[in-house]
């Protein structure tokens, strides 16, 4: 299996064995630490996988590592990072409503599709 699509990026297959290596590694440092539900694992792998996907079903990925826009943006990833993400959590601790841990997941799986996109020639914008 070729995960590859040039030396500039990576095709889909690609940006998906990254994203579950990471959110393998992930779980496994997270229960390290803290106990972690293996079914919150579970549940949450659907959104991340959807999450990983959406940025380049957005934008014409056909276009190759050319076709990044505001999806791929350092702007997009910051305020998911600093402004959605935090939002979440504190939305998930007043409310304890597992609705916010689906999106949590969704949006940490948008940052696992940009991260190995951060690294290629064409980076992110």
């Amino acid at each position: 299996m070729n995960l590859m699509k040039n030396k500039k990026g990576l095709n889909k297959q690609g940006h998906i064995v990254f994203s579950i290596t990471i959110y393998i590694i992930s779980y496994l440092i997270l229960q390290s630490y803290a106990n972690i539900d293996v079914k919150l694992f579970i549940f949450g792998f659907a959104p991340y996988i959807l999450g990983t996907l959406i940025i380049d079903w957005t934008e014409n990925s056909k276009m190759g590592p050319r076709h990044r826009g505001f999806w791929h943006s350092f702007l997009f990833m910051t305020i998911i990072t600093f402004i959605i993400i935090p939002l979440i959590l504190v939305q998930y601790y007043l409310t304890k409503s597992n609705n916010f841990i689906v999106l949590i997941f969704f949006f940490f799986g948008i940052l696992s599709h940009a991260l190995p996109d951060s690294l290629t020639k064409f980076s992110i914008n």
